[in-house]
């Protein structure tokens, strides 16, 4: 049993390729936006999943957003990147295109500002507040609390890492 993804595009080979690569439907993957091709995050950065990559890669390189987008083993394009699905009444794939975030602080509180595209609106880009408590992936799926001062430096964080000027 296939899932349509959306954005005009027939991805019913969804469930196949979720038991090929070992992953179930509510996790976190990369997918190539070349291809199609889906894969583990074992495969795609070598890392145990989307809190190691975070904790491990994203943020001992100062958020750098290059390590958000890698090439994919399946057809080589430079375009495999996190998906999960958005869970609505008809769920929703979604794309990740930045990351930041503030800290670790020393309990392990990780609020991070996330621009992500969904597959039913692929020009547009939403913007998300998750936060991780130590490797903890619950608070990827609930809203992350900010003071001023994070919020603050979150924003100033984001234009610096993704080069947009103005925002918000």
């Amino acid at each position: 049993m296939g899932v349509d993804h959306g954005a005009g595009r027939d991805h019913t080979r969804k469930a196949s390729a979720m038991a090929k690569t070992g992953l179930s439907s509510r996790s976190w993957w990369w997918r190539c936006d070349g291809c199609d091709s889906e894969v583990g995050f074992q495969a795609a950065v070598g890392s145990r999943g989307v809190a190691h990559f975070i904790l491990d890669t994203l943020t001992p390189s100062d958020w750098n957003q290059s390590t958000l987008v890698v090439d994919c083993q399946r057809c080589g394009a430079h375009k495999l990147r996190i998906r999960y699905e958005f869970p609505r009444a008809s769920p929703e794939f979604v794309t990740v295109l930045h990351i930041v975030g503030v800290g670790p602080d020393p309990t392990g509180y990780l609020p991070m500002l996330w621009e992500t595209r969904f597959d039913s609106d692929p020009e547009g880009s939403v913007f998300d507040f998750k936060y991780l408590n130590g490797r903890s992936t619950l608070g990827l799926t609930k809203p992350a609390v900010v003071s001023q001062d994070q919020l603050r430096r979150l924003l100033r964080l984001y234009r610096e890492r993704t080069g947009v000027a103005q925002f918000p």
